[in-house]
């Protein structure tokens, strides 16, 4: 599909897909806050200024690939969407044609939509508090195989609906401990704020079912939690002086060369060479005194695999041959690293990584399984795919 073509028909579906303002629940001020949204749109060709958000999917495997990303970034997942405490609740839908129009929980202002009288009105039992969000999304799908074809709304959520909650009995819930610290080394390993969501995405649906709340404590790691804990991650780390007025090449001089002052960074020294020339390249290996001791094993070039295999075989100055039986490739077209692997050590053998498997096998069920049909169906898919993740896991 050309540039051209594309920009044309996001243009199109963007029109087309503007929703009534009757089919969300909103009071006087956000239909008027929309309406204005609407009113103030760019030059329709100009994508890069769009407020609202419009994507078109093939039917290719990356593309749909793309869309279970994209929708489960957005809590819009099938099995998000179903469990009780999303946020995303459906206000319009048109089977026939696959399509379907999605409000966010705490942009419904529930209130506004009664029309029976005071003395009448049963208790709310809304799961989110109202907080004037806006957003809202069309999605729209092929019902015949059920793949997905283009989204288009407006996606930006308050901050306010960003640390909302489901409402609960208790008075509070706590944050599970072992998500905070998990969090807490995901900043510390500088993972981006998408990746640690879609990680706790993937744990809540595994681990808890989909569910974000078990007993008093919750499970769900919204964007702010990412960046409180970047900043208080950032407020305990230990802070190196760098001289900006001399070279790179001498400041990890300083900081790993022979005369390094800081025993925290001089003792985590596997092997450094500074660049003999301008072309040349700086050599770093750097490992924790735990990761020593258990020879953990690097897939590194072969110059450092080589000065790596020496420190381990002189550890404490004692020698101890350090070999490897087995290596875990990342990516098996990788042909440089299969070669240097299995010239430092003859006979080793090498294995993908479990990760990578898993990813493929993953990837594999939801593409033979996918979420289409009757419901009777799904329910099928769904227990053929846990036999087949379970199977995985033994």
């Amino acid at each position: 599909m050309n540039q051209e073509k594309f920009i044309m028909q996001q243009v199109k579906f963007r029109v087309n897909a503007k929703p009534k303002i009757s089919k969300l629940i909103l009071n006087d001020t956000q239909k008027e806050e929309l309406t204005n949204l609407f009113n103030f749109q760019p030059n329709p060709s100009d994508l890069s200024k769009e407020i609202f958000t419009t994507k078109i999917w093939t039917e290719s495997e990356e593309d749909q690939k793309d869309a279970k990303e994209y929708l489960s970034f957005q809590g819009l997942w099938p099995p998000y969407v179903s469990n009780p405490t999303s946020r995303w609740k459906t206000r319009w839908s048109d089977k026939k044609n696959g399509a379907t129009l999605y409000q966010c929980s705490c942009g419904s202002d529930m209130e506004s939509a009664r029309k029976t009288d005071v003395e009448k009105q049963r208790k709310l039992r809304q799961m989110y508090d109202f907080v004037g969000c806006l957003a809202f999304i069309r999605v729209e799908k092929n019902v015949n195989n059920g793949k997905y074809r283009r989204v288009h709304g407006y996606m930006e959520h308050t901050e306010a609906c960003h640390r909302a909650l489901p409402k609960k009995d208790t008075p509070t819930l706590r944050v599970n401990c072992e998500i905070k610290d998990m969090t807490e080394l995901l900043v510390r390993a500088n993972t981006s704020i998408k990746d640690i969501i879609s990680w706790n995405q993937h744990f809540i649906r595994k681990k808890l079912s989909g569910r974000t709340t078990l007993k008093d404590q919750h499970f769900l790691v919204t964007v702010y939690d990412v960046k409180d804990a970047r900043h208080w991650v950032k407020a305990q780390q230990k802070q190196w002086p760098i001289n900006m007025n001399r070279s790179v090449d001498f400041n990890l001089e300083c900081y790993f060369g022979k005369g390094a002052q800081d025993p925290d960074l001089s003792n985590s020294v596997v092997y450094f060479e500074k660049r003999k020339h301008r072309h040349d390249h700086i050599y770093l290996v750097l490992a924790t005194e735990e990761q020593l001791q258990n020879n953990h094993k690097y897939t590194i070039l072969k110059k450092l695999l080589i000065e790596y295999k020496k420190r381990l075989n002189n550890f404490n100055g004692n020698f101890q041959e350090f070999t490897p039986r087995i290596a875990i490739i990342g990516d098996f077209r990788e042909r440089i690293e299969r070669i240097v692997v299995s010239e430092i050590w003859n006979g080793i053998d090498m294995l993908y990584s479990p990760h990578k498997v898993r990813l493929c096998w993953e990837t594999k069920a939801d593409e033979f399984l996918f979420m289409g049909g009757s419901n009777e169906a799904i329910e099928c898919r769904q227990v053929l795919r846990n036999e087949l993740t379970n199977l995985f896991n033994e």
